[in-house]
C-alpha cells in the first residue's frame, strides 16, 4: 500500500509507512452538517497543545514491544498519537502497527462527531482520482465510524451522498471497497461488524439488483447463521441498539424463512427434525432480542418479540410476566403511545382474561395513577 500522509491543523502530520510516493492530502475542515466545506467558508477544529509525559514508565526503550504497543493501541485522539508515535521509543511500534492505529483514531473521530459525513465527502469527491488508496482509507474509516455510533440510517445517506458527488466509474470503486470490507466480517464476532456487512450488502443489491448481489445477500445470512453462537456470545451490553437489533433481525428473518420451507414438505422424520432444531435456534434469537430490547428499554419492539415468543406456543406464565414488566416500563417512563401499543398484545396470549388477570389489574392502578390527562384513557385496551 502507497504511503498516505495527511497534514493536520497546525502543522501536524501523520504518516502511514509503506512503500511508494506518499500522497499528501489537506485534512478537510471542520463546519456546519450538510454544508460543502470550501477552504473560504470553513472553520478549522481549534489544535490543542498536547502536554504528555510518561516518566512515570521509566526508561520506555527498556518496556517490552509488547507494552509499547499496547499503550499506543488505546490512544484515541489522532493529534495525541501523532505526538507519541514521534517518540522515538515508539518508532517501531509505529512501523509495525502501519496505519491502524491512525484508521482507529480516525473512526472514533467519525463515531464522535467530529469528523464529520461532509468532511469525508469532500475529501473523497477531491482525491479519489489522484490518491484513491487515501481516498478509500477515508471511506473506509468513515463508513466504520458510522456504524460504531449504530447510525445505520446514516450510513446508507453516507453512501448515496457520495454517489452524488462521484461519477459512476469512482462510486463503483466505493463500492468494490465496501464489498471487500464486507466479505471480510467472517474474521469477526462483533454485533458492529455484522451490522456494517448486512447494512452493505442490502445497499449493494438494492444499487445493482443483480443474480451475484442477491448471491452475496444470501451467503452473507448463511454466514452469519454458521457463527449465531459466536455473534450472539459477544457482551451486549455495550452494544448500540441498532447494529444488535439489525443483526438478530436478520437472523429471525433467516430462521422463519427456512422454517417455513421445512413445513411445506412432505412429511418425514427428517424433515420433523430439521423444522424442531430450526424452531430452537429461532426461539433463541427471539429470545436473545427481548431480552436486549427490554435492556435497552426498547419496549415497544419487546412486546413484539412477546408476541412472536406466544405464537411459537411458549409458557404464557412467563409471558404474561414479562409482558407485565415491559408494560410497566413505558407507563413508569410516561411513554403513553408505547403503552397503548403494548397492552393489546395480552389479548394475543391464550386465555388472557384469567391467565393475565392479576397482571392486568395492577396494569391498570398503575396506568390510572400515572400523571397526566391521557393515561385517563386507554386502559381499555387491555
Amino acid at each position: 500500500m502507497s504511503s498516505i500522509l495527511v497534514s493536520d491543523t497546525g502543522g501536524d502530520d501523520w504518516l502511514c509507512p509503506g512503500e511508494g510516493k506518499a500522497a499528501q492530502l489537506e485534512r478537510p475542515y471542520y463546519g456546519s452538517r450538510g454544508n460543502h466545506i470550501g477552504d473560504a467558508e470553513a472553520t478549522e477544529l481549534p489544535s490543542k497543545k498536547l502536554h504528555i509525559s510518561f516518566s512515570h514508565l521509566g526508561d520506555l526503550s527498556q518496556l517490552p514491544p509488547e507494552i509499547i504497543f499496547q499503550i499506543i493501541s488505546e490512544i484515541t485522539d489522532r493529534r495525541t498519537l501523532l505526538s507519541v508515535c514521534r517518540m522515538e521509543a515508539f518508532q517501531g511500534a509505529l512501523n509495525k502497527g502501519s496505519c491502524e492505529f491512525f484508521r482507529s483514531a480516525y473512526t472514533e473521530e467519525v463515531r464522535r462527531g467530529e469528523y464529520t459525513c461532509t468532511n469525508a465527502i469532500a475529501t473523497i469527491t477531491k482525491h479519489i482520482k489522484g490518491h484513491p488508496e487515501a481516498a478509500l482509507m477515508i471511506f473506509e474509516v468513515a463508513w466504520k465510524g458510522i456504524i460504531r455510533a449504530g447510525q445505520l440510517k446514516d450510513a446508507v445517506s453516507f453512501l448515496y451522498d457520495l454517489s452524488s458527488g462521484l461519477d459512476t466509474e469512482n462510486f463503483d470503486t466505493v463500492l468494490l471497497s465496501l464489498q471487500i470490507m464486507s466479505t471480510q466480517v467472517v474474521l469477526e464476532n462483533s454485533w458492529e461488524a455484522w451490522a456494517a456487512a448486512f447494512t452493505a450488502i442490502d445497499f449493494l443489491h438494492s444499487t445493482y439488483q443483480s443474480d451475484s448481489t442477491k448471491k452475496m445477500v444470501k451467503w452473507i445470512q448463511h454466514e452469519a447463521v454458521l457463527k449465531r453462537r459466536e455473534i450472539m456470545g459477544q457482551n451486549a451490553l455495550n452494544v448500540q441498539w441498532n447494529n444488535a437489533y439489525c443483526v438478530l433481525t436478520k437472523l429471525q428473518s433467516y430462521y422463519e424463512l427456512e422454517k417455513h420451507r421445512e413445513g411445506k414438505k412432505h412429511f418425514e422424520w427428517r424433515n420433523i427434525e430439521r423444522q424442531e432444531k430450526l424452531e430452537r435456534s429461532l426461539l433463541e434469537v427471539i429470545q436473545a432480542t427481548l431480552n436486549l430490547a427490554i435492556q435497552e428499554h426498547q419496549w415497544v419492539e419487546a412486546s413484539n418479540q412477546v408476541f412472536e415468543l406466544v405464537v411459537l406456543n411458549e409458557d404464557v406464565h412467563y409471558l404474561v410476566g414479562i409482558l407485565e414488566t415491559i408494560c410497566s416500563g413505558a407507563i413508569s417512563e410516561d411513554l403513553w403511545g408505547d403503552a397503548t401499543k403494548i397492552a393489546p398484545v395480552f389479548k394475543a396470549i391464550p386465555d388472557y382474561a384469567n391467565v393475565a388477570k392479576e397482571s392486568i389489574e395492577r396494569l391498570k392502578s398503575m396506568w390510572y395513577g400515572a400523571e397526566g390527562i391521557r393515561w385517563a384513557y386507554g386502559s381499555a385496551l387491555f
